[in-house]
């Protein structure tokens, strides 16, 4: 009997003990969430984030640049379409002594003669026939320049997708917080009841343990999702080029409502707007460029040279004392190759290829943006069910977990039946996040295989 006592003394020992640590244990929990949220900071709207992200970002920059460089690129003069003209002007001079004999028998000599020679002149060279050549590259630099532009545009796609994704994931955590923080309500409710039954000497002590150790797995739970909040506030943070530790608040729900077109409308905008089909049709057009301007080379060239000069001479000895020209020179000169080794025919073989090359890829490019819009679309279409489905089922769970709570203050139920009811409402509460969070991802790669996710932004 001793011993027995002995026994049963130290375990209530090591009981009361564990439940002072579990005590301790939610109480630090509670003081140290503050300090992971950092504060509530700002109200921050998704189109907001979208809008700094966008105005911020330097790869959004570096992409405008590169846009910028090749529009300063497209230009006639650039393209050899204008004339070019050049200034020249030059002086000379020399310091001779000098002994001239003439027929006549009369001889000159002149110890350090000067003379000196000056000249001025302007020429314009303009190659007024090439083949086309010169439109074409034009041509060429324009599309080059709207090639960039597509560039941009969908690396502000990407950028913009990412923070979208970066949102989604803190508003999903603080829904799951949300969702931790009430199973922990449930759990010191049903802890405190337990204990106060085991107080009153109608239930033993199992029941109130097994309620804290399910209240100490509910709080380690909710420490490890406030951390990883803290981790995807600071990447959100990185994205719209913000201090790390930049405290906010999201105000949009998991369920966005986003600006999705119909089924029809998506499918054609796929091939008018789809940054990668849109690259690939500028392609083609580029390959097709570069191929007129080899097929130049078959077309004589005329180019035509004017010049005015101003040329003047002085000195003190020799036949001429000084000497003063002036005028207008110009010439049109045409060239036409006959032969050149095939190398022409050669380089309109290559360019062929080229292009076939690129009708390929834009055909594939077609192919792909229309396979991964049917395989999304149904994922949305099934995600958007399977959403309206749990959103019933939360409700069921809701009403199941009150109705076991009730029976269980007048003791017609058992404490785990309480808990298994409140995990099912806590897992039918994740599910329906989880799953609006999905049909939310889905909804944003249609957006952005239609080229439409700017649109989140105002753009």
């Amino acid at each position: 009997m001793l011993r027995l006592s002995l026994y049963n003394s130290t375990n209530h020992c090591w009981e009361k003990r564990e439940y002072l640590l579990s005590i301790i244990f939610v109480f630090l929990l509670l003081l140290f969430l503050p300090i992971v949220g950092r504060g509530q900071g700002e109200e921050l709207t998704l189109r907001e984030a979208v809008r700094i992200g966008l105005e911020q970002s330097r790869r959004a920059e570096l992409a405008s640049l590169q846009t910028e460089w090749a529009g300063k690129g497209a230009t006639p003069g650039a393209a050899g379409l204008l004339p070019e003209v050049d200034l020249r002007g030059g002086v000379s001079g020399s310091l001779n002594n000098t002994r001239q004999e003439f027929v006549s028998g009369e001889v000159t000599e002149r110890s350090g003669a000067i003379s000196s020679g000056y000249s001025l002149g302007v020429d314009a060279n303009w190659q007024v026939f090439d083949g086309f050549a010169s439109w074409r590259r034009l041509d060429l630099l324009r599309g080059e320049e709207a090639l960039s532009t597509v560039a941009e545009r969908d690396e502000r796609e990407r950028i913009a997708t990412e923070i979208v994704l970066a949102y989604l994931d803190i508003v999903l955590l603080r829904e799951l917080i949300s969702t931790a923080k009430e199973s922990i309500r449930l759990s010191i409710l049903r802890r405190d009841l337990a204990k106060d039954r085991v107080d009153a000497g109608a239930s033993i002590r199992f029941e109130m343990t097994q309620a804290q150790v399910d209240l100490n797995s509910d709080s380690a739970t909710l420490l490890r999702q406030e951390l990883q909040l803290a981790s995807a506030k600071i990447r959100l943070n990185r994205l719209l080029n913000r201090s790390p530790l930049t405290p906010f608040t999201p105000v949009d729900p998991v369920a966005l409502p986003l600006p999705l077109p119909s089924r029809d409308e998506l499918r054609e905008q796929i091939v008018r707007t789809n940054s990668a089909v849109e690259q690939a049709s500028l392609t083609v057009e580029q390959m097709k460029r570069r191929e007129s301007i080899v097929k130049s080379e078959l077309y004589p060239n005329l180019s035509l040279n004017v010049g005015y000069d101003f040329v003047g001479s002085s000195a003190d000895a020799g036949f001429l004392l000084s000497n003063r020209t002036s005028g207008l020179n110009y010439s049109l000169n045409a060239t036409w190759n006959i032969f050149n080794g095939f190398a022409t025919e050669g380089r309109l073989n290559q360019a062929d290829i080229l292009i076939r090359q690129s009708e390929l890829r834009y055909a594939e490019a077609v192919a792909e943006a229309e396979e991964n819009f049917e395989t999304l679309y149904q994922q949305y279409d099934s995600q958007r069910l399977l959403a309206d489905f749990e959103r019933s089922s939360i409700t069921a769970a809701e009403e199941n977990l009150r109705l076991a709570s009730d029976r269980l203050e007048l003791g017609a139920v058992t404490p785990l039946e309480v808990r298994q009811a409140q995990t099912r409402f806590i897992e039918s509460g994740s599910r329906l996040t989880q799953a609006e969070y999905e049909m939310a991802i889905l909804g944003l790669q249609l957006l952005r295989l239609s080229g439409d996710i700017l649109k989140i932004a105002g753009e």
